[in-house]
């Protein structure tokens, strides 16, 4: 077994949404200021992207966690699964607003309560975030919703805050619907991959947070040679690290080296590509 042969007690390159292994990065502190900035400063949403498997589901999760602890006036509501359908997001905002839900009520009548309740609430109380990973998965209609609660007018309401996951491909019409959701303060958010210093470290994190108690699992040239492979996108670091100790089992190694790199790629070649 592989956990056994490393001394690990779980499996540390799991492709499981996980906020327990997050690897905090520069990026993500500059971006979490950013946001509390836009929060603090009124009715902007946020839009977070970046290539696929960047980590940004990971990220909004972590982003609605640190909300929900924070002294800050604002209440996250997530949104994990973005092919819910209008009924039951409808349903989850009466919620997360102490709104009774009343099954017989209309769409139409759900939308005016919601609406209502914006409109009268304390402006001293917290203010509703809605997150919602990969908008761009929700039908044209509940993103409608969320378009017309979030639109700002202050004048007649106190409209949601969003703080938005979005795809690395994004549906042109879809984009177009999310942008009339914006204000022209919206904050973007650009997720990057990680350089090898910052992969190294994320790796190791990964390791340690699996119960691995050892140093140099990966020597210097695997770590390099996974970071060229990957270009440091955690998802194919996390396919391809997992690929490499599967491998080194096999060998008998106890540890990954340059040389296990080049066996994965080789049965990679053979068969076609793993991650």
């Amino acid at each position: 077994m592989i956990l056994s042969h490393f001394g690990l007690a779980t499996h540390p390159f799991s492709q499981v949404i996980d906020t327990h292994v997050f690897h905090k990065q520069p990026q993500h502190a500059t971006a979490f200021e950013g946001i509390l900035q836009t929060l603090y400063q009124g009715d902007a949403n946020i839009a977070l992207r970046g290539p696929p498997g960047v980590g940004k589901s990971l990220f909004l999760r972590v982003i609605a966690a640190a909300l929900s602890r924070a002294k800050a006036p604002h209440r996250p509501l997530l949104i994990a699964n973005p092919s819910i359908d209008d009924e039951r997001l409808l349903d989850l905002l009466q919620g997360h607003l102490q709104l009774e839900i009343r099954p017989q009520n209309s769409r139409a009548v759900v939308l005016q309560r919601i609406a209502t309740r914006l409109r009268t609430e304390n402006s001293m109380s917290p203010r509703p975030v809605i997150v919602v990973d990969d908008i761009d998965r929700m039908s044209q209609s509940t993103l409608e919703i969320l378009r017309l609660l979030s639109v700002s007018n202050p004048t007649k309401n106190r409209p949601l805050i969003l703080i938005y996951c979005l795809g690395g491909n994004s549906n042109a019409e879809k984009e177009l619907e999310i942008k009339e959701a914006r204000r022209d303060a919206g904050f973007q958010i650009m997720l990057e991959e990680m350089d090898l210093q910052m992969m190294s470290a994320y790796i190791a994190l990964r390791l340690k947070k699996s119960g691995y108690n050892g140093t140099g699992l990966f020597t210097q040239a695997a770590l390099a040679a996974i970071h060229e492979s990957t270009q440091g996108n955690p998802r194919s670091v996390n396919a391809l690290a997992y690929s490499a100790l599967l491998k080194a089992e096999e060998l008998g190694a106890t540890r990954i080296s340059a040389e296990t790199l080049e066996a994965v790629s080789r049965a990679t070649n053979a068969r076609g590509p793993i991650w």
